[in-house]
């Protein structure tokens, strides 16, 4: 309704994605955080963190808090993702190696208790880690439905980031670009 009322001449939609809790029992516990949220909240996250989630995101924040000094383990269902971009997750290996990351690919997240992790291997093996808090990055979920609303709304349109499929910084950053480039703003 507001855009409508704007009567704009050009709508660049830049509404991001939020990211959805995973179906894990107790994920609602007070030590759990979202990869984001967990920014916030270092100081009280405590020596032991397990990360859950294999992507660019989970393992970039792990090292970070390895580097802070704080003993990260990360938990993939799968083999760690690149995220599309091959040559960096070589570099990202390379970090994981030298800092002394600990990673457990192939193993899912079956409880959250509020000192531990139960997970499970490939083998059906259950495994517990020590967790004074739960980082997960378990993916991101694009505003698609609230960007398309806005299609209409104006002769020109360009969803931009994370709206339509979530993304890294760099393809944000260009489509902004380009939508600028073709409204004759750059």
């Amino acid at each position: 309704e507001v855009a409508d009322a704007e009567e704009a001449d050009a709508i660049i939609a830049a509404l991001g994605s939020y990211q959805p809790k995973p179906v894990i029992e107790g994920i609602d516990g007070a030590n759990v955080f979202g990869s984001i949220e967990a920014y916030d909240h270092v100081p009280e996250l405590g020596k032991n963190i397990v990360v859950i989630g294999g992507g660019l995101v989970g393992v970039e924040q792990a090292l970070w808090l390895k580097s802070l000094g704080y003993n990260p383990i990360v938990v993939a269902r799968h083999q760690l993702r690149d995220g599309g971009n091959h040559l960096h997750m070589i570099a990202v290996r390379n970090e994981i190696n030298v800092r002394g990351l600990e990673v457990h690919e192939f193993m899912g997240t079956k409880v959250i208790a509020p000192d531990h992790v139960v997970c499970v291997d490939q083998d059906g093996n259950e495994v517990e880690f020590a967790a004074d808090s739960v980082i997960y990055a378990t993916g991101m979920v694009p505003r698609t439905e609230a960007a398309m609303a806005l299609h209409e709304c104006a002769p020109e349109f360009f969803p931009i980031g994370d709206c339509m499929v979530a993304r890294d910084m760099a393809d944000a950053v260009t489509q902004a670009y380009m939508a600028s480039k073709n409204l004759g703003l750059v």
